[in-house]
């Protein structure tokens, strides 16, 4: 029985060791530039009390590669006054959303660029200035690409299909395709599947699709201007 109760509390140890040193590997791994942020944003008392949150969760590698010097991170950061609703922002051609939005970030998430030492709000200009960025956004929020008329969150020929048979008056558009009830971040647009943003759901927004899934030559970042 004592021989029992020693190994079992043996086990208990190195378990309780092993919780432990993962605890602080997590904590401090995905926190790497988080006195940058506080230094800048947070306010001594907010510190003191923990009202605030902060996480990196990508990593853009010089030349994309690991064993090189870290170039940007994006992080996952704001303080803890929410403020409840319903909000979209685009970025390149996809649609992302929130329930709430918090400061300094629009939605909670940023770029940090460590030579510059600055945070910066996600934009199409960030997308095209930090390599893997986008595919980073996508895997940490998904969203959904502009011209999905199926809602799959992938765009596909069905999508450009669903359009066309909806401007026809044979199926109708799925009824989450309507972003007014979302608030404008720099965005009038008001339909997914309004690929050209024009503000209207047509014929041109099938096109804009095949387009796209051709490999039109400005893709992602088309000018809508060029399907008009």
């Amino acid at each position: 029985m004592k021989k029992i109760l020693c190994i079992v509390l043996t086990l208990i140890v190195v378990l309780t060791a092993c919780l432990t040193s993962v605890s602080a590997f997590s904590d401090d791994s995905i926190r790497l530039y988080r006195k940058s942020f506080t230094d800048k944003y947070v306010k001594p008392y907010d510190a003191a009390d923990g009202y605030y949150f902060y996480f990196e969760q990508y990593y853009g590698y010089e030349n994309n590669d690991p064993d090189g010097d870290i170039e940007w991170a994006l992080v996952y950061a704001g303080d803890m006054s929410y403020q409840k609703g319903k909000f979209k922002q685009v970025v390149s051609s996809r649609v992302f959303y929130s329930d709430e939005i918090s400061s300094p970030f629009k939605f909670k998430y940023a770029v940090y660029d460590v030579k510059a030492d600055e945070f910066y709000d996600l934009s199409d200009e960030l997308i095209a200035k930090y390599d893997g960025l986008y595919e980073a956004l996508i895997d940490e929020n998904a969203g959904v690409p502009l011209g999905d008329a199926d809602m799959d969150k992938e765009l596909s020929i069905l999508d450009a299909t669903q359009i066309q048979l909806a401007c026809a008056r044979i199926t109708k558009f799925d009824e989450n395709d309507a972003l007014t009830e979302y608030t404008d971040c720099e965005s009038g647009f008001t339909y997914i599947s309004d690929i050209n943003r024009d503000g209207e759901r047509d014929i041109m927004d099938a096109t804009g699709v095949q387009l796209y899934l051709v490999e039109h030559p400005q893709k992602p970042d088309f000018d809508p201007d060029d399907m008009m």
